[in-house]
């Protein structure tokens, strides 16, 4: 991809961190900042995990299980903004994009409640966000399949 991106005149740069810590994310940004050189104009959150990860019937599904898909996806997604929107808004320009499911808006018997209630956060955090970052020239969005496909 950053091949792609580099061919249109874009940069692109991977910078792995675990989502779920703030230190993590602060970390990771700092040195995506360095690497370019200034801040990030956008964020892309699409953290995932294995699959079958906080899957399993909510009622029958341990209590232990039920943070990590919070953790990443809505966790995730609020470290990240934390890390980047303050310089975003102090350039009066920039783009975070969270990606979501179809699950956030369409229930599901497919043992995905957990990671469907998580998605389910991820957009009204977004809603509400991108309410306080407009003023700024900050967008924020979320972007999913429509909930029928997520059924197949």
């Amino acid at each position: 991809m950053g091949k792609e991106i580099g061919a249109k005149g874009g940069t692109a740069i991977a910078v792995p961190f675990d989502v779920t810590g703030p230190q993590a994310v602060q970390a990771g940004v700092a040195r995506a900042c360095v690497l370019f050189g200034r801040h990030l104009d956008v964020l892309i959150h699409n953290a995932g995990a294995q699959a079958g990860f906080g899957q399993g019937w909510s009622r029958t599904l341990a209590p232990g299980r039920w943070r990590a898909p919070v953790e990443i996806n809505l966790f995730g997604g609020m470290n990240l903004v934390s890390a980047v929107a303050d310089d975003m808004c102090e350039a009066g320009w920039g783009r975070i994009v969270q990606i979501s499911s179809g699950s956030a808006r369409a229930g599901s018997a497919t043992g995905i409640s957990l990671y469907g209630a998580a998605k389910s956060g991820v957009e009204g955090f977004i809603r509400h966000l991108s309410q306080e970052l407009a003023p700024f020239g900050v967008t924020a969005n979320t972007l999913a399949r429509a909930a029928e496909q997520c059924r197949r």
